[in-house]
């Protein structure tokens, strides 16, 4: 998927948070505010979020409307240490897919 060319963030993630976001139970994915991830991000302007589950050629996706980023802390972990991230929040699912 051309990320430039259909203004779509594209984003692999782990099958407990896809089934946390096509439950409707997660809002934010989270990213460290790396130079990768800074550039990708911040001062971007998207349409929506593609996350797709693992990196199998025939994964399920699921689309949904990108509304904001936002810089935060969270607790995180065991020892609850406090990490700083760049939290993608969006909103409802527009699509549910598997590719071929």
């Amino acid at each position: 998927m051309n990320i430039s060319g259909n203004n779509d963030l594209f984003l692999i993630v782990k099958g407990k948070w896809f089934k946390e976001i096509l439950n409707g139970n997660k809002k934010e994915e989270y990213r460290l505010p790396t130079k990768y991830w800074n550039n990708r991000i911040i001062n971007r302007n998207y349409c929506n979020i593609v996350f797709q589950l693992g990196y199998a050629k025939t994964a399920k996706r699921i689309t949904v409307k990108y509304l904001d980023y936002e810089l935060k802390e969270i607790t995180q972990g065991m020892f609850n240490e406090k990490i700083k991230v760049i939290a993608l929040k969006f909103g409802n699912i527009l699509n549910i897919a598997i590719t071929k």
